[in-house]
């Protein structure tokens, strides 16, 4: 099983240049988001396909209902460089999509996914559950 260690716990990695690992990998994620929004998809396929272009991992989608009675979705994502991990969060908004990284995110949420991140990892590392899988696709 692969250990992931989070940000919130380590100082972040940094490039030659002085820049984050995961500055990289969000700035990719930032840039299929926007290149996404011209093609007037449905949120959750550009979301996906973001993440998928900045070599993520969508976690889950929750609804988040604003006072005026329009349910708008939020997205966490986990961008990954070598074994270190960060969470990330896309928020859809009347111009877009904001996206907070992970010390901005609620910490009740941040926690959720990391539990979600974890039971993922159990679930990759484990063959009993892998295997009927794989042989399902046979």
């Amino acid at each position: 099983m692969r250990n992931v260690v989070y940000l919130s716990d380590h100082p972040e990695r940094e490039l030659e240049n002085g820049e984050s690992a995961f500055a990289l990998a969000r700035l990719e994620l930032e840039m299929a988001l926007e290149l996404g929004e011209t093609d007037q998809r449905c949120w959750d396929d550009l979301v996906l396909d973001a993440t998928r272009a900045a070599g993520g991992e969508l976690l889950f989608m929750l609804p988040d209902p604003d006072g005026n009675g329009e349910i708008r979705q939020r997205a966490m994502i986990l961008l990954r460089e070598d074994d270190h991990a960060c969470l990330i969060f896309v928020c859809q908004c009347d111009t877009g999509y904001t996206i907070l990284d992970e010390h901005q995110i609620e910490p009740d949420l941040a926690e959720f996914a990391h539990a979600t991140v974890n039971v993922l990892q159990h679930l990759r590392a484990d063959d009993r559950v892998l295997r009927p899988l794989a042989e399902g696709l046979h």
